[in-house]
């Protein structure tokens, strides 16, 4: 399972965060990641961090309401 979310900077401080990255969004594009992250910050740029090394603890406690949500899917 795939899940619908993806490590993120921010400009506004030091820590990692999370974006909420599925087709179940209006506006959202498999291409193009969210300007704004879980916890309502700016995104300056994706990260390699897994999403359980990520640092903000309110992007973390946020991901509980969406994890039911499909992320977007990879076809060859």
């Amino acid at each position: 399972m795939t899940l619908p979310f993806h490590s993120v900077t921010s400009p506004t401080d030091q820590q990692t965060h999370l974006v909420l990255h599925t087709p179940a969004m209006p506006g959202h594009r498999p291409d193009q990641l969210p300007h704004i992250t879980l916890c309502r910050r700016l995104v300056a740029d994706p990260t390699t961090a897994s999403i359980g090394d990520v640092e903000c603890e309110r992007c973390l406690h946020a991901t509980v309401d969406f994890m039911a949500l499909p992320a977007f899917g990879v076809h060859q």
